[in-house]
């Protein structure tokens, strides 16, 4: 996103945002975030998605659609901003960072859009840089081709613009982007994201482009966000463009194929020849090669690999030849089936979707006999409840980089804490209520505490033939739970929760 439309967008933002309250937070998936905003004759979703790669900010009417199972980060942004009202609204355009200043009661915070590092959440204000952001000169600009890490407005795409201008209007342009934009341009193209900026590209930028014009930067983002949020419902002819791709890589992929098979074949020859004359040779001895006569008279120097005797080479010869006859039916037959279409079938939108939501829903341990409960800090737990749960929670649902927790010397169920990533930091007190669950449904279940050890997924392996047994090879702590036998029904999650 460049950062000068960033400018607009967020001046625009910032009066609708102004006074409004976040009435419920989603993450439709990874870097994807939906504030669901009251009152709701404005449009109602904030919708942002931060990527390397591309990243958009918008409010619209609609949202994508949501997971079944809130991740623990939702549940932990929900927990403490939900129903907060939007006091004020900061920027910081060229960084292209927003901070929206929240009031919920008593309680102020932070909540920081940054398109590089996504969504945090901040107790103080952000310290942000508020002097008047420099502008280099037109020359120093064209001079200097990283100028962008000094100046990260000034945007490769906008380098390019003013080189190529003559210098007269590059100086009006740069002039004129100090200022507030008048029209935000957007460029589309069949193989990438749109782009927006509040400038009109060149005609040798904008070649093989469709330009669009729009009065505000909202609008433009709307289209943005039809392409990032929506793509499946928009540009339906991009399926044609991806069989046509797809198509091209089959084939090239045959016709290596081919002619790796044509080679195996001629080593029927070569094979033929070491037959004729085996008698003559060593044939259980390993050589580099071997010189022998051809049926024309002439006398070959034949490679043989010294791995091999003379015997092995021949018979290895022959498979390979053998390989490359059967190989090159299967590639013609094959090569007849790509250009009549019957191998490439359109790109199953929906199908990805199901699919993701199948291992979502995997990923929570649905369809397994569990507990499902929600820690105080909205951390996602699981609880077998017997020993093939136990063992398909462990090897099926958790992640490498999620926490085990079971009873030490005593038999018990598993229980794992579901993590967003590797490096996120779990509080003191979900692991202490994540260690007692785990003493509540094992032999200890009686006593005022249990002994419970905390290990990463990784480092725990289920025993083979043995379901609900398993070796630690590595432990995160030994905690002293406190068993309260009131903490299931406390924190037990309710369906759709």
């Amino acid at each position: 996103m460049e950062a000068l439309f960033f400018r607009s967008l967020a001046q625009e933002l910032a009066l609708q945002l102004s006074d409004r309250r976040l009435e419920r937070v989603h993450s439709p998936r990874t870097g994807w975030w939906t504030l669901r905003l009251q009152p709701d004759d404005h449009p109602r979703f904030l919708l942002f998605a931060h990527h390397p790669a591309i990243q958009a900010l918008v409010l619209s009417d609609k949202r994508p659609e949501n997971p079944l199972v809130p991740s623990a980060r939702v549940m932990w942004l929900r927990k403490r901003v939900q129903g907060a009202r939007i006091i004020s609204v900061r920027t910081h355009w060229s960084t292209r960072r927003m901070a929206l200043g929240l009031e919920r009661g008593a309680t102020r915070s932070w909540l920081i859009f940054d398109a590089q590092t996504g969504i945090a959440l901040e107790n103080d204000p952000p310290q942000w840089d508020q002097t008047p952001t420099p502008w280099p000169s037109l020359s120093e600009i064209r001079a200097d081709r990283d100028i962008w890490k000094s100046h990260p407005h000034i945007s490769p795409l906008l380098r390019k613009t003013l080189s190529l201008l003559p210098e007269s209007e590059a100086g009006d342009l740069l002039v004129g982007l100090r200022g507030d934009a008048s029209s935000i341009f957007v460029y589309e193209n069949d193989n990438g994201p749109p782009l927006a900026c509040p400038w009109r590209l060149p005609t040798k930028l904008r070649q093989g482009l469709r330009e669009h014009q729009f009065a505000s930067a909202l609008e433009a983002a709307g289209m943005l966000a039809e392409d990032v949020f929506f793509r499946q419902t928009v540009q339906v002819d991009r399926t044609e463009t991806w069989a046509a791709k797809k198509r091209a890589r089959l084939l090239q992929r045959l016709q290596a194929d081919e002619e790796r098979m044509h080679r195996y074949r001629e080593l029927a020859r070569q094979a033929q020849l070491l037959k004729a004359k085996l008698y003559l040779l060593p044939a259980h001895e390993r050589l580099e090669k071997v010189t022998l006569a051809g049926p024309d008279g002439q006398f070959l120097e034949v490679d043989l690999d010294p791995k091999r005797t003379i015997l092995e080479n021949m018979e290895h010869w022959f498979r390979l030849a053998d390989k490359g006859k059967r190989g090159l039916a299967q590639i013609r037959e094959r090569r007849e089936e790509v250009l009549a279409g019957s191998l490439i079938q359109p790109r199953p939108f929906q199908a990805e979707s199901a699919s993701r939501a199948g291992r979502a829903k995997a990923a929570q341990g649905d369809g397994l006999p569990m507990h499902r409960f929600l820690s105080s800090d909205g951390f996602i737990l699981l609880r077998g409840r017997n020993q093939k749960a136990n063992h398909a929670l462990l090897t099926k649902t958790a992640a490498s980089f999620d926490y085990w927790f079971h009873v030490q010397q005593g038999p018990g169920a598993h229980v794992i804490l579901k993590r967003d990533h590797p490096n996120q930091e779990v509080p003191e007190q979900t692991l202490r209520e994540a260690a007692a669950l785990a003493g509540l449904a094992s032999s200890f279940s009686s006593a005022a505490r249990a002994l419970v050890i905390c290990a990463e997924v990784r480092h725990v392996r289920a025993v083979k033939g043995h379901p609900g047994l398993a070796r630690v090879d590595k432990t995160l702590c030994t905690m002293i739970a406190d068993l309260d036998p009131d903490m299931e029904s406390r924190l037990k999650a309710t369906p759709g929760s």
